[in-house]
């Protein structure tokens, strides 16, 4: 934000104007800054966060020029710059799972803003183009602030550990051992593996033909071109 307003006091220098910052909590939600404004005391305003997008339209109606910075929910009427914050979640969730991470966890800003709300649907957007479910454990609410941000950090770290553990346990880990006996039905022909191989090692190796797992196992989230789905169309499928 600092280079930002830095960059717009800069421009209104060389027209001969003078630019004020105004400051809200948002738990006020706006009012104060638009009990500020009018053509009679302002000549425009940029908006760089708006929760009540009635203030927008109020405003403009009193013949105040506006430009938001970040899509509105409704721009037909609103002018505003923007970058594509859809596309540059979505890719970054891609780029992360196709170099091998298995848990990709994000954490929103002010979830009532538009910019949050965006990058959000691309994070999701990411994790089903690459076949990845959307773990609703690995979403953190943010607010912009530090306490915030850190709180939930602190709360995915904890969460990203136990979900590492977990399917490392039954695919990554030699000798691992069933905790509950098995009793199954005498038809059944039960085949530990070696305490020395693994479900996703032996998959990979060809020592196992398909592997039916809660899990997408490494071999096939890091991109290895003999690992690939039963059901190319496995939603339809389901």
């Amino acid at each position: 934000i600092s280079m930002v307003t830095k960059g717009i006091s800069a421009k209104l220098l060389e027209h001969g104007m003078q630019s004020l910052l105004m400051v809200t909590d948002l738990a006020t939600y706006d009012h104060t800054v638009g009990a500020s404004l009018s053509p009679l005391q302002v000549d425009g305003a940029i908006f760089f966060q708006v929760h009540r997008e009635e203030l927008l339209y109020e405003l403009q109606d009193l013949g105040l020029p506006i430009v938001v910075a970040g899509r509105p929910q409704r721009p037909e009427r609103i002018t505003y710059v923007d970058s594509d914050q859809l596309a540059g979640a979505r890719e970054a969730t891609e780029y992360l799972i196709d170099h091998g991470r298995r848990h990709i966890a994000t954490i929103t800003g002010d979830i009532l803003a538009s910019a949050a709300q965006m990058r959000l649907e691309g994070y999701k957007q990411g994790l089903k183009a690459r076949g990845q479910v959307v773990d609703p454990a690995l979403i953190a609410i943010g607010d912009y602030s530090y306490e915030s941000g850190r709180a939930a950090m602190e709360s995915l770290l904890d969460t990203v550990s136990l979900l590492s553990a977990r399917t490392s346990l039954y695919q990554e880990e030699a000798g691992r051992k069933e905790r509950v006996k098995l009793t199954l039905p005498p038809e059944i022909k039960l085949d530990p593996i070696a305490d020395d191989k693994t479900l996703n090692g032996m998959l990979e190796n060809g020592e196992l033909d398909v592997l039916i797992t809660a899990r997408a196992p490494s071999s096939f989230v890091k991109g290895n071109p003999k690992i690939k789905r039963l059901f190319p169309n496995y939603k339809d499928v389901e």
